[in-house]
């Protein structure tokens, strides 16, 4: 991302519909920590570690993802800018 595009990510992310406003999100949120907490219990320390780095490699997957998307749809809106303002 460049530095207006990134500028504008955070803006609309800070700003936007936040998903933890969403019901499923919360009921979703609540199932992933009680099965990551269940898993935390079952492990040594050595696999306590190993589920938190996984866990800590998908959230900036996911960050990454998210931040693409946004990217991809300010392109997909510029073009069609330009597409209805001929």
């Amino acid at each position: 991302m460049n530095d207006i595009t990134r500028t504008l990510y955070e803006f609309t992310s800070h700003r936007g519909l936040h998903p933890w406003q969403d019901p499923q999100y919360a009921r979703v949120s609540s199932y992933i920590q009680q099965e990551t907490d269940a898993l935390h219990k079952l492990l040594d320390k050595d696999g306590q570690q190993l589920l938190k780095d996984m866990l800590d490699h998908l959230m900036e997957l996911h960050c990454m993802e998210s931040e693409q998307l946004f990217a991809s749809t300010l392109c997909l809106c510029r073009e069609l800018h330009g597409i209805l303002s001929t």
